[in-house]
């Protein structure tokens, strides 16, 4: 039906007292909505082949994502950002990563969306 592009890795910055290390989480270790949940908020496919949004989010607590705020979104004003917060809580990442606590950190959520024809 629709494909999401791999996106390169996301950047969470560890959130401490001091500058936060940056750790890189792989794409494949982010999960996100399933696809019935993005086509209940998402404009319709058949106006916009190709949709994209990029959201900065904070990490909380067990690697669910919160405070989101959408960095870019494509077509602008089709609504494209709108729906990718209302489906932000979805997103997941690891808890850890290498031994260390992600809650606190950034990270950046690049999605593509397609229609296959």
């Amino acid at each position: 039906m629709f494909a999401t592009d791999q996106p390169p890795p996301p950047v969470v910055a560890a959130g401490a007292a001091q500058p936060p290390a940056k750790i890189m989480i792989p794409s494949n270790q982010i999960r996100g909505p399933r696809q019935d949940e993005w086509d209940r908020v998402l404009p319709s496919m058949d106006l916009f082949p190709r949709l994209s949004v990029t959201l900065k989010c904070v990490v909380g607590d067990k690697g669910m994502v919160t405070t989101c705020e959408v960095l870019d979104e494509s077509p602008v004003g089709a609504g494209v950002g709108a729906a990718a917060l209302k489906v932000s809580r979805r997103f997941r990442v690891p808890a850890t990563l290498n031994g260390q606590s992600t809650k606190g950190g950034e990270v950046i959520i690049p999605v593509r969306m397609e229609r296959r024809f």
